[in-house]
């Protein structure tokens, strides 16, 4: 649910339909665990998709607004430039796939919401 699946024709409302039936799933067999998600980035490679991208990370983020558990981390915003543009330095070659320095950032902004191993 995520970047590639936009980038081959499913649309935003797609993408949180999608979502709501993975969490639903996930609920059904483990009603307590914690959920993450994170968002579509804005690869340089895929700016033309930038619109559709934000919709659906709108979308995802406001349904999980509303749920227990659930947490929506935003990469789409700390990997842009602060004119909104994609920052270049983040992307290997292809400029659609973070390079190590991105996933720093996804790692950064996730590990405060994991809690300590059991």
């Amino acid at each position: 649910m995520g970047g590639n699946d936009l980038h081959n024709g499913r649309t935003p409302g797609e993408l949180l339909t999608d979502f709501q039936s993975f969490a639903a799933l996930v609920r059904a067999r483990l009603p307590d665990v914690r959920i993450v998600y994170s968002s579509i980035t804005p690869g340089p490679g895929r700016w033309d998709e930038a619109p559709q991208r934000v919709v659906a990370n709108r979308a995802i983020q406001d349904y999980i607004a509303t749920q227990k558990n659930l947490d929506f981390v935003d990469l789409w915003g700390a990997m842009l430039t602060p004119g909104g543009r994609p920052r270049e330095d983040l992307w290997v070659e292809d400029r659609v796939h973070p390079n190590h320095a991105g996933y720093l950032i996804r790692a950064n902004l996730t590990k405060p919401l994991l809690g300590s191993p059991r």
